[in-house]
């Protein structure tokens, strides 16, 4: 990915992690370093340029001041086990919710992402909550045993 688009998405990825750390400052009270915004961001839109490669492209590498794993929140998980990270948006124009969701291993890699659009919107709390329901299902549908949401 070159040029305007790979500039585009360097942005976009970028936004879209300090919106998630803006939600964990207000909702968990947890103030993730700007350098690890930046960290995580750079290797989720690694990734999924690299999702979106259909060729046998080598790996991207990453040369980071900052290692991803001193920004990972998942230092926890136990080999075998996956963790769903789920999030929903709201959008008032067209009355409707999304919720996004990525499964990833013990080690913190991308296994599995999803999107979901609801045709009504409803509150915080209420998306939230769907988008661990639809979370634990899809685990179960992925066929994952052990996984947190």
């Amino acid at each position: 990915m070159t040029g305007d688009r790979g500039l585009a998405a360097k942005i976009g990825m970028l936004l879209w992690h300090i919106w998630k750390d803006m939600n964990k400052a207000v909702w968990e009270d947890v103030i993730p370093s700007p350098s690890c915004t930046v960290v995580l961001a750079n290797l989720c839109r690694e990734e999924w340029v690299l999702a979106q490669d259909t060729s046998s492209a080598p790996a991207v590498e990453t040369t980071s001041p900052v290692s991803s794993e001193s920004c990972m929140g998942w230092h926890g998980i136990q080999a075998g086990w996956v963790r769903c990270g789920v999030d929903a948006a709201f959008f008032e124009h067209d009355n409707t919710m999304g919720i996004g969701m990525v499964v990833r291993n013990n080690v913190g890699e991308f296994l599995a992402g999803k999107a979901m659009k609801f045709p009504r919107r409803r509150d915080v709390v209420e998306g939230e909550l769907m988008g661990v329901k639809e979370g634990l299902s899809w685990l179960k549908s992925l066929g994952y045993l052990h996984g947190y949401v």
